[in-house]
């Protein structure tokens, strides 16, 4: 407590350290990111394939001819595309938006966590994300995650001014961009959502007809922004526009609750990796030791313990559960307000974590 007072105190110092941290995060980010190629094959054809034309941009084609719309959705493609338009496509094109977004979300998580646990955690929180390897590893690739995170950041700066201000327009901005992340991944976007409420209902400072009128209008704002651009797809019929990649309906809302929702969620069995025909045995047995460094693993802690996840998953995953617990019996007030939030988003997302499909796995179709 008493650094932290003494940091608070002191701006300049803690506004150079926030610097610094940032730019340890920008360096390790950016340095020699063409090295990374052209990052996710998959990404890399949708992207060429959506700067081929208006429609393609629009319907996000996977193919350059406009035959399948791609398994997911559009938002952070369509920054791809425009920087492949602004300085060429090629791997710094899909690879640069993610990693100035994951740069940005150092600054944008201490700005939030420190609203909770004050400017000591804060700083701390921003250099674990700047340096954590899985969080550098992500920012070099050409995943929607970094944009998804930025997304979600942004969102609860104005979810806390909001809450703290019972301000009708800062929930509706709130709304807004959480329907923008909603199309950045779907519903991976949505595990802040439970915390969200709990906040939102523990915190919100009126009575509860005004109150309710204005959660109301979030909610339909939110579930507006969510579905256009899918509604906006389905209402188009099927031989005007491309088809929906992995929905057997043809329909994007088919395919955000079946193949990117609850297939995702209960439990079945996974193909990781088809091996190609001719494949032996020998081959087999070491593809399937290649397909278990990606993670995936039975349900329960073991997932989170065992295997690549437990040397940094697992062990900060752990470390945070000790600070949080920590702070709980330190401190009544981390049990209401902004702490909270952290809390119900954290328990949320390691719940999701745990009991979320790949369990069991099978890594390959039989070998006969």
């Amino acid at each position: 407590m008493k650094l932290d007072n003494a940091l608070r105190a002191n701006r300049i110092i803690v506004t150079a350290a926030l610097i610094c941290i940032t730019a340890l995060a920008a360096v390790l980010r950016l340095y020699d990111l063409e090295r990374a190629g052209l990052g996710n094959l998959f990404y890399a054809s949708t992207v060429y394939s959506m700067g081929l034309s208006v429609s393609n941009f629009l319907y996000a084609a996977y193919d350059p001819l406009g035959t399948f719309i791609v398994d997911k959705p559009p938002v952070a493609l369509w920054f791809q595309v425009i920087f492949s338009k602004l300085i060429g496509f090629s791997g710094l094109a899909m690879i640069l938006p993610m990693a100035l977004a994951s740069t940005a979300a150092v600054p944008l998580l201490y700005v939030t966590s420190k609203r909770a646990f004050g400017t000591g955690i804060g700083l701390l929180a921003a250099v674990i994300f700047a340096v954590l390897p899985v969080s550098v590893a992500t920012a070099r690739d050409s995943s929607m995650d970094p944009m998804l995170m930025l997304f979600l950041l942004v969102s609860v700066l104005f979810l806390q001014r909001a809450v703290e201000k019972c301000s009708l327009r800062l929930l509706i901005v709130w709304a807004i961009l959480m329907g923008v992340a909603f199309n950045v991944k779907y519903f991976q976007a949505f595990i802040v959502l439970p915390a969200s409420a709990i906040y939102i209902l523990t915190s919100w400072r009126e009575s509860l007809r005004p109150a309710l009128i204005k959660w109301g209008l979030a909610g339909i704002v939110l579930l507006i922004v969510s579905l256009s651009w899918a509604l906006a797809v389905d209402m188009v019929p099927s031989d005007s526009r491309p088809r929906v990649m992995n929905d057997p309906d043809d329909s994007v809302i088919g395919l955000i609750l079946r193949y990117n929702g609850l297939n995702r969620a209960l439990p079945q069995d996974v193909v990781v990796f088809l091996p190609p025909q001719g494949t032996s045995a020998r081959q087999a047995a070491g593809l399937n030791q290649t397909a278990r460094l990606f993670g995936t693993g039975n349900r329960g802690l073991g997932r989170l313990l065992g295997g690549s996840n437990g040397p940094l998953l697992g062990v900060t995953a752990i470390l945070a559960i000790y600070g949080l617990v920590g702070l709980g019996f330190m401190s009544r007030k981390s049990l209401r307000g902004p702490p909270l939030f952290w809390f119900a988003w954290g328990g949320t997302g390691l719940i999701i974590f745990i009991l979320g499909n790949r369990s069991p796995v099978h890594y390959f179709e039989s070998f006969s």
